[in-house]
């Protein structure tokens, strides 16, 4: 097993599930930038959109270094002049505090161009990380397979993994201090599709841009072993849907089933549009107008406000609530314990004519109960109560669809 040394700054908590940054635990939020590294954006708004993304409380930037998604431009020269821009690139992110997940490359990149020119990109990639925070992420997309090529595709799905199971080899042989995960396409994990190998620091999963994916998402992070971090949720503003409630519900649902991170995107910010027709099939944008999107406001507000709490002990127990989640019933409530202290209810849906009631622990009389507004992080309503089984009555003049409850018994 491949032992990660100690990042400059960024590694695994002792039991693997969470991320520690200068000895405090590091709650991961990304913002997506595949395009970030090309000529799309230029430098000075590259550092506008990092200043801005780290004043709303994202650490990460997902970014490709080499050629990014659904371009056929595999002759994009990378030289000594498009390092030398990668290189001010993430200066500017570490500058402002934040930590690039550097791709290297998508899945099928390395069928076209082979292992030897992937090599020598990540050969670049390490130098430039060289004691700096950072996670590598093999690639994107991994498994992604044309549909012309569907009837082969297990022939060439499994040698495609062999090459980049090599590629893996071949990072970790060289650099010892950087996490290493991977973006994959499929509705499985990482750790599953490759055979929970020894290099995966990270798990992943992508939930993909359906409204159907929630049971994925949810049965994906509470079965997982390691860390696992939803890097692809529906983006905002993607096949123009998913707007902020969206966001709200991917974010809560992965986090109380046991993420100890999240990913965002944008549609508009993630191939890096400016009203262009770039990318026009996922729909139009610009990224003038996305970064507007108040999904990244409202996620950066969620993690401030998880900053108040032990969220890095938070464990999922769903049985707190009847009736409970489940696949058959996706918008049901979630929950999570920190330890003795505190119980996360998120409810996706309040409109639903469904009634609740919470189990309460037997070892306690009284609690506080406190209504918080999932857009502004603000309390609604503090109440307590006596007993051990709370019947939910949601506050009346609730703005929002969904709303999340904490209780906490009063000592």
């Amino acid at each position: 097993m491949y032992k990660t040394l100690r990042s400059p700054s960024l590694s695994l908590s002792s039991n693997g599930s969470y991320l520690i940054r200068d000895g405090k635990p590091f709650f991961w939020l990304a913002d997506t930038w595949w395009y970030g590294m090309t000529s799309r954006l230029s430098i000075p708004i590259f550092e506008k959109l990092a200043k801005l993304r780290a004043k709303q409380g994202f650490s990460v930037i997902q970014i490709v270094v080499g050629i990014p998604p659904e371009t056929q431009n595999y002759d994009m020269p990378l030289d000594k002049t498009y390092f030398e821009e990668v290189e001010k690139k993430l200066n500017i992110l570490w500058e402002n505090n934040l930590v690039p997940c550097i791709v290297g490359g998508w899945g099928h990149h390395i069928d076209i161009l082979g292992e030897a020119r992937i090599k020598t990109l990540w050969e670049q990639i390490l130098v430039l990380v060289k004691n700096k925070p950072a996670v590598l992420c093999l690639c994107g997309e991994a498994d992604i397979f044309l549909r012309r090529l569907r009837f082969f595709k297990k022939l060439l799905l499994k040698n495609r993994l062999r090459k980049w199971e090599r590629i893996a080899r071949f990072i970790k042989e060289g650099d010892r201090e950087h996490l290493l995960t991977v973006h994959i396409h499929s509705q499985t994990s990482s750790q599953k599709l490759f055979r929970n190998p020894d290099w995966l620091s990270i798990d992943s999963i992508q939930s993909g841009h359906s409204k159907d994916s929630i049971p994925f998402m949810v049965n994906s992070i509470l079965k997982s072993k390691k860390m696992i971090i939803n890097l692809e949720p529906w983006y905002e503003g993607i096949l123009g849907n998913f707007n902020d409630y969206y966001q709200r519900v991917a974010f809560w649902l992965c986090v109380l089933s046991g993420a100890k991170g999240h990913s965002y995107g944008a549609h508009g910010i993630w191939q890096m549009a400016d009203n262009d027709g770039f990318m026009m099939h996922w729909g139009n944008s610009s990224w003038k107008e996305a970064i507007n999107f108040p999904g990244a406001v409202q996620l950066g507000k969620s993690v401030k406000f998880l900053q108040n709490y032990d969220w890095w002990k938070m464990s999922p127990d769903f049985t707190i609530v009847n009736p409970p989640w489940s696949s058959n019933s996706p918008y049901n409530p979630v929950a999570a314990t920190v330890g003795k202290e505190y119980i996360f209810v998120y409810f996706p849906d309040i409109l639903t004519e469904a009634k609740f009631s919470i189990t309460l622990p037997s070892d306690r009389e009284m609690f506080d109960i406190l209504w918080i507004d999932p857009q502004t992080l603000t309390i609604i309503k503090a109440e307590k109560y006596k007993g051990k089984l709370f019947h939910v009555e949601f506050p009346k003049d609730v703005n929002s669809k969904d709303i999340l409850c904490i209780l906490s018994p009063v000592l």
